[in-house]
C-alpha cells in the first residue's frame, strides 16, 4: 500500500501542497472563518468602548436617563412628582420615550418664563421652585396672580387654543419642563401621550364649559349636555380693532364673549362712517338667529374693542349633534326662539312700528330679559328712571301715592317717556303683583337713543306717539 494512504502521509502531503499556493487563493476553512471573525470582532469592541467612553452622556440619554439635577431623571420625577393622571400609568418605556420630548428650563427669581401676549408655543410643568402665573378674572373683571404648585401642568388653556399667554415670572430659582407644540403635534398620537393629550382635549372643553355656563342662553343646560356641547365649540382670540362679523354678510355661527369687549356699529348717513351702537361685554351672544335661519345676514358690524376671545360654534356642527340629542335640541331650540320672540314682542309695540326690520332686532340685543320676584319695586314714584319695559310675563301694578290705578300684563309696557326725558321723574310706582314673579324685557335710555343717531327721523316718529 502506497504510502500516502497513511493519515499521517496524507495531511503532510496536503500541507506541502498548501504552502506552495499563494495566500489569497487558499480555500477558507470554517476554522479559518471562525479565527478571522473572532479577531474583527475583538477589534469591533475595543472600538465601541473607547466611542461610548467618549459619548457616555448621550448613550445615559437615550437610555431614558435624562436628568433634571443631580441624581433626579426626567423620567423618574414625571413618574413620582407630576399628574398621576398624565403620567401616572405609564410604563417604564413610555416614560422614556415622553421625557425625551421635554426640554429642561431653568429661570432664575425674578426672570420671565413668558411674558403675557407672547405666542403660546409650549407646556409646563414646574419641576422645582415657585412660579406665578397672572390670569384674568372675568367676575372681577381684573387679573389676579396664581402661584404653581410643583408638579403642576400649566399653559394648557393657550397651549390647545393658541391664545397668547398670561404673564409667567419665577419668583425664586426654578425648573420647568417645556413641551413645544412642534414636539406634542409630532407625536400625540403615541402611546406614551395618550393620557397627556387627554387632559390637554379636556382643558380646553372644560374652558369653554365654564364660560357658557354664565351665558343665559345655555343656562337650562346641565353638566353634562353643557359639556357635550362645548366640544362642539372653537375658542378664537381676536387682536384689538378687528372686525369679528361684517353687516349684511351670511351668518352660519353663532358667538359667545368669553374674554374682552366688542363694539357693534352700522353704517351712518350715505355709508361715510360706522356708528357705535352697543358695546357687549363677556357672557353676551352675537348671532344666534343663525343656527336656525340657513338664510340669516348679519344685521350689524362687530369690532373687538381690546383684545378678546370669543367662542364660535358653526351651524353644521350644531345640526350634527342635534340629529342624535333631541332633549337638548328641545332646550336649545327653545332658547333660540324666544330670543327671537322678544324681536316680534317689539314689533308689536304702537310705539316701534316705524322702525325698520334690521333695528328692530337690535333693539333686542341691547335689551336684557330679566326676572324679578314678588313685591319687587321697579319704578320709585318721585324717583329718576332710566329704564324702558316691557311685561314678556306676569301682572305688575301702577300706583300713584300708593293707590292701585291699573294692572299691566303680558304685551303691556312702561317707563316709556324716559326714552326721551332725562329730569323728569316717575309719576307712579310699579311693583311686580304676580305671586310666581314676573318676566320683562328691559332697554336703557343710553343704549336705546344710541340705535337712532342716524336715524332722527324714527326718534322723532315715536317720541310723537309717546307725547300724542
Amino acid at each position: 500500500m502506497s504510502s500516502s494512504c497513511f493519515p499521517s502521509a496524507r495531511h503532510a502531503a496536503q500541507r506541502k501542497r498548501r504552502q506552495s499556493v499563494p495566500a489569497a487563493n487558499l480555500p477558507r476553512t470554517p476554522r479559518v472563518i471562525m479565527n478571522s471573525e473572532i479577531k474583527a470582532a475583538s477589534s469591533t469592541t475595543k472600538n465601541l468602548r473607547k466611542k461610548m467612553a467618549v459619548h457616555k452622556p448621550l448613550i445615559s440619554q437615550m437610555k431614558g436617563k435624562k436628568m433634571i439635577s443631580k441624581g433626579k431623571t426626567l423620567s423618574g420625577f414625571l413618574k413620582d412628582f407630576a399628574s398621576e393622571r398624565c403620567f401616572g400609568k405609564l410604563s417604564k418605556r413610555q416614560l422614556s420615550s415622553i421625557s425625551h420630548c421635554f426640554t429642561v428650563t431653568h429661570v432664575k427669581n425674578g426672570e420671565y418664563l413668558k411674558r403675557s401676549g407672547d405666542p403660546a408655543c409650549y407646556l409646563y410643568v414646574l419641576v422645582s421652585g415657585k412660579i406665578s402665573m397672572k390670569s384674568f378674572n372675568r367676575k372681577r373683571n381684573e387679573l389676579e396672580q396664581t402661584q404653581i404648585e410643583i408638579g403642576d401642568i400649566f399653559g394648557a388653556t393657550e397651549f390647545i387654543h393658541d391664545f397668547p399667554v398670561a404673564e409667567m415670572v419665577a419668583i425664586s430659582d426654578a425648573c420647568v419642563l417645556t413641551l413645544s407644540r412642534d414636539m406634542y403635534m409630532k407625536h400625540h398620537t403615541d402611546s406614551s401621550f395618550e393620557f397627556l393629550s387627554e387632559y390637554i382635549l379636556e382643558s380646553g372643553i372644560q374652558f369653554i364649559a365654564n364660560r357658557l355656563r354664565d351665558v343665559i342662553f345655555f343656562s337650562a343646560l346641565n353638566s353634562e349636555q353643557l359639556w357635550t356641547v362645548a366640544s362642539m365649540f372653537q375658542a378664537k382670540f381676536v387682536q384689538s380693532k378687528e372686525i369679528v362679523v361684517r353687516q349684511g354678510e351670511p351668518g352660519d355661527s353663532l358667538l359667545v364673549i368669553s374674554n374682552g369687549e366688542v363694539a357693534v356699529t352700522t353704517p351712518g348717513t350715505e355709508n361715510e362712517f360706522e356708528v357705535e351702537i352697543a358695546r357687549m361685554t363677556p357672557g353676551t351672544i352675537i348671532g344666534e338667529l343663525s343656527l336656525v335661519q340657513d338664510d340669516y345676514k348679519r344685521l350689524a358690524t362687530v369690532r373687538t374693542v381690546r383684545d378678546s376671545v370669543l367662542l364660535q360654534l358653526h351651524r353644521y356642527h350644531f345640526a350634527e349633534f342635534l340629529e342624535t340629542a333631541k332633549q337638548i335640541h328641545c332646550k336649545l331650540r327653545s332658547a333660540i326662539l324666544d330670543r327671537a320672540a322678544v324681536n316680534e314682542t317689539i314689533q308689536k309695540i304702537p310705539l316701534f312700528e316705524s322702525i325698520p326690520a334690521h333695528k328692530i332686532h337690535l333693539v333686542g340685543t341691547v335689551s336684557s330679559v330679566n326676572r324679578y320676584p314678588y313685591s319687587t319695586v321697579l319704578i320709585e314714584q318721585g324717583e329718576k328712571n332710566d329704564r324702558f319695559f316691557v311685561v314678556r310675563q306676569g301682572e305688575v301694578n301702577v300706583l300713584i301715592n300708593n293707590t292701585l290705578i291699573r294692572k299691566l300684563v303680558e304685551g303691556d309696557y312702561f317707563g316709556e317717556m324716559t326714552l326721551f326725558t332725562d329730569a323728569d321723574r316717575a309719576s307712579a310706582s310699579v311693583t311686580v303683583s304676580s305671586p310666581e314673579g314676573a318676566t320683562f324685557l328691559e332697554c336703557s335710555r343710553t343704549d336705546f337713543r344710541s340705535l337712532f343717531l342716524t336715524e332722527p327721523g324714527v326718534l322723532s316718529d315715536i317720541q310723537m306717539r309717546i307725547l300724542g
